[in-house]
């Protein structure tokens, strides 16, 4: 016992030699404080590593056991990378899904403002319809009839449905094919 606490106490008085030439040696800079908090860990580390191994000594640790519970094995790992990828990609569709219903809404808004700078159009609403690469498939855009006022207690509901003429029909197909480079095929124009 009295050989194990000399040799201890030579090899401390070794470590605080060596670490205070090491720092002389060193030039004074703003890192001077890091290197002694250094120095300061490794004569912590000389001054506490017998305390701890007498600490130890009483007790034998079983490696395999803990490696053991900090393993994980394959197959587990397979079923969780396999649960992750199908949570993944179902968080993809529904993103997906989310951020499409979110462009249609705002193209069809930008078609609606498009339209709207055209004071001859009766008020409107679109709806936009993409395919799956987000491109427009189609266009439907719904004109409400313009009534006056004192004729609207007159008109029954087959007023409503009275056919838009053909030439404002065209004129909005027409500005939105050239805006959006599509078909008059792609876009369909109802009234209300």
């Amino acid at each position: 016992m009295l050989n194990q606490i000399h040799t201890w106490l030579k090899n401390l008085i070794v470590i605080i030699l060596l670490t205070s030439f090491i720092e002389l040696l060193l030039p004074q800079s703003s890192l001077e404080k890091y290197t002694r908090i250094v120095f300061g860990l490794f004569i912590l580390i000389a001054i506490l590593n017998p305390l701890l191994s007498f600490l130890d000594a009483g007790y034998n640790y079983n490696f395999q056991n803990i490696t053991q519970v900090l393993t994980v094995s394959e197959e587990s790992k397979q079923e969780d990378l396999a649960e992750i990828m199908r949570q993944g990609e179902s968080l993809r569709e529904s993103n997906q899904k989310l951020l499409q219903e979110d462009y249609e809404a705002k193209v069809a808004r930008q078609m609606e403002a498009l339209l709207s700078f055209d004071d001859s159009l009766p008020p409107l609403a679109t709806k936009v319809n993409l395919g799956a690469d987000n491109e427009i498939k189609q266009i439907v855009v719904q004109l409400e009839p313009e009534v006056e006022k004192s004729e609207a207690a007159k008109v029954n509901t087959t007023a409503a449905e009275e056919d838009i003429p053909g030439e404002l029909k065209d004129r909005v197909k027409e500005r939105l094919a050239n805006f959006y480079g599509l078909s008059t095929n792609q876009i369909s124009v109802q009234s209300n």
